[in-house]
């Protein structure tokens, strides 16, 4: 038998995943197969049965640590290049487990981005805060998921849950996350002054309440300028020249929201 000299290619592997509960046949598709003297699953050597020079049998035995690995085929012409064809997942077949949540609390009125740790997390699909899904889930390795609490969640504390597929985590004092009432979007009652020319910018002071964390401020879909947070009950800004002559709604955007209507004459 003439060998090639050159090192083999895996192109597909069939299936591509499963569950480490029990041992499961993966079919290698490739080049160059004949002489296989080695078949490896990251660092752990598979027992295999080579059926052609194009296809591997192999057996991917059971208790293996879940986690995302590449299947190798070694010749007399050198090993197989690893890429996204030879990506194999070992998936728990137990549920996953959540040990961290971080932060463990948020407030009610906007999303709070976690990092959920524990193990079995391979494969995870979806996750919950109490019985609402959480947002952005992504998987970064066996024991690290990142996710989003959503906003609008009554306040208390509930268990976080992520599923794979082995079902979901269960619940315990390591996975609870505490809702906290958001504090309230910044409140305008009053504007001085009141009106201005349009020929030229107007200097206001705005007072009210919730104006710690102001980032913006507008005049209708106008951005005012200068926008200035002297303390959590006043603001002062600039509105700007140009507007066309109307009275128009004056809000300020925090973290929290964007304040109701308060008119400024133009």
């Amino acid at each position: 038998t003439v060998l090639a000299n050159v090192p083999p290619t895996v192109t597909n592997l069939n299936p591509n995943q499963a569950v480490n509960t029990t041992p499961q046949t993966v079919i290698v598709t490739g080049t160059n197969f004949a002489g296989a003297n080695q078949v490896k699953l990251g660092v752990q050597s598979l027992t295999f049965t080579t059926n052609s020079n194009t296809q591997i049998t192999a057996t991917i035995p059971a208790a293996l640590s879940p986690g995302i690995f590449d299947i190798t085929v070694t010749t007399p012409g050198g090993t197989s290049a690893t890429g996204a064809a030879s990506k194999y997942t070992v998936l728990s077949g137990a549920p996953p487990s959540v040990t961290t949540v971080n932060p463990n609390t948020g407030p009610n009125n906007q999303a709070t981005p976690v990092t959920i740790g524990g193990s079995g997390f391979t494969g995870v699909t979806s996750g919950t805060i109490g019985s609402t899904p959480l947002t952005n889930i992504v998987v970064v390795n066996d024991n690290q998921v990142t996710a989003s609490v959503p906003s609008g969640i009554t306040p208390g504390t509930y268990n976080v849950s992520v599923t794979g597929p082995g079902g979901p985590s269960p619940s315990g004092p390591s996975s609870q996350f505490t809702v906290t009432a958001g504090a309230p979007a910044p409140s305008i009652t009053n504007i001085v002054p009141n009106n201005g020319p349009n020929t030229s910018t107007t200097p206001i002071t705005i007072t009210g309440t919730g104006f710690t964390g102001v980032t913006s401020g507008a005049i209708g879909a106008t951005p005012l300028t200068n926008v200035v947070v002297v303390s959590n009950t006043q603001v002062t800004a600039v509105v700007p020249s140009g507007l066309t002559p109307a009275a128009y709604n004056v809000s300020l955007t925090s973290p929290n929201g964007t304040s109701t209507n308060v008119s400024q004459s133009q």
